[in-house]
């Protein structure tokens, strides 16, 4: 399993143009920002307000320490069906695959760096040579010291394919 070139990253403006399973999530985040802040606060944004289709293929990670890393405080199902695996509780390097646990590593640092939401699509190649992206929307959710504390990020089930699983080497499952 191999990718054919890096994930590409757009930071998102207010007025970015993003697929539909993306546009509620992004504009919850918008809303719950106090003020002018580059983004909500940790205790403002609370998932059992989002669009209950997102959820399962969400995730919610927690940044840890020095060095940085990313510990997953939540895990969708539909995430654990697509890779096999379910990661609440684990770190980035839990992650099945050593490209997407790179990539996802380095899609959330860079959200820690700019401080900034970010619309990211990753090529895959499977081991049949098959592509597809996985598309993900990252979020940064702030500490009361105004680091980036948390990360949202969510993937556009609506991408998903029978290639996405091939990839993880997982099966699609009804529902």
């Amino acid at each position: 399993m191999s990718a054919p070139s890096d994930t590409t990253t757009t930071e998102l403006g207010d007025d970015a143009d993003l697929p539909r399973p993306f546009r509620s999530v992004y504009a919850y985040w918008r809303e719950q920002r106090a003020g002018g802040a580059a983004g909500p606060g940790v205790d403002d944004f609370h998932l059992d307000e989002l669009d209950p289709k997102i959820l399962p293929w969400s995730v919610l990670v927690d940044v840890i320490g020095e060095p940085l890393d990313f510990r997953f405080r939540f895990w969708g199902t539909e995430r654990s069906n697509l890779i096999g695996e379910e990661l609440t509780g684990k770190t980035t390097a839990a992650t099945p695959t050593a490209y997407m646990r790179d990539a996802n590593h380095r899609e959330y640092a860079n959200v820690v760096a700019r401080r900034l939401p970010a619309l990211c699509d990753t090529p895959v190649t499977t081991t049949t040579g098959r592509e597809t992206v996985f598309q993900s929307m990252r979020l940064p959710l702030f500490g009361p010291d105004g680091r980036v504390a948390r990360i949202f990020s969510a993937m556009n089930y609506e991408q998903i394919n029978d290639v996405s699983y091939e990839y993880y080497g997982t099966l699609r499952t009804a529902g």
